[in-house]
């Protein structure tokens, strides 16, 4: 991995997490509005759901289609609680609620990693499958101070593994595909798009205790 300058992170999974998970979150959310549901339930429909939409990439993607997949996807997760009207409000109300800093937290050693980083030389940014709602999180809990740019793939109009978001990427950074480094926790979106391009690319294993370790993996 020698001659790189830029290093990408993923967010979700990567830098953050929900807290204490979707499931939680949602459980909260339909409690507000006098529905019981348990948060361990929400949990295991919700990655059901999740993986099952994501199987196969979209072709193209934006602010609007990023709101409609999500609000797709909750309703199916809670359908078996609530259904109609009363899900439709609960959809919004969660949708809200997951751009609330509150609802998510850094992960352990995230935050020193990129202080380290960035005091070594390399130019950062953040590169997510996501929608403008991340950054407000990514600021809030510090994680924003050393990027230089942050990319998403709702503003790019392609989505990880699509060659073409990364080639906007370059782009975006002024460099090529040696020059850059990409950090997540996706084998797919984060290992075999980047390396596919022409990138370095890093998989973390989601269950690290300290993701400043991966800092002895970066020359």
């Amino acid at each position: 991995m020698q001659g790189i300058r830029w290093i990408t992170f993923d967010a979700v999974g990567t830098l953050i997490d929900p807290r204490p998970s979707v499931g939680h979150v949602y459980a909260a959310v339909m409690a507000r509005h006098g529905i019981v549901a348990e948060a361990a339930a929400l949990q295991t429909s919700f990655v059901e759901v999740f993986r099952r939409l994501t199987r196969i990439p979209r072709d193209c993607v934006d602010e609007n289609s990023e709101y409609a997949f999500w609000k797709a996807l909750v309703l199916e997760v809670i359908a078996h609680w609530v259904r109609g009207e009363d899900a439709e409000r609960v959809f919004e109300d969660a949708y809200t609620a997951f751009a609330d800093p509150a609802n998510w937290y850094a992960i352990n050693g995230g935050p020193r990693l990129l202080e380290s980083l960035h005091k070594r030389g390399y130019r950062l940014a953040l590169l997510s499958n996501a929608d403008a709602r991340i950054r407000g999180i990514i600021e809030a809990h510090g994680l924003g101070i050393h990027m230089e740019q942050m990319l998403l793939s709702s503003e790019l109009g392609h989505e990880k593994p699509d060659i073409r978001l990364f080639r906007k990427v370059e782009e975006q950074l002024g460099a090529t595909p040696e020059e850059i480094l990409h950090i997540g926790d996706s084998e797919r979106n984060d290992g075999q798009g980047p390396r596919a391009a022409g990138w370095h690319a890093i998989v973390i294993d989601r269950r690290a205790d300290d993701l400043f370790l991966l800092a002895e993996a970066i020359p």
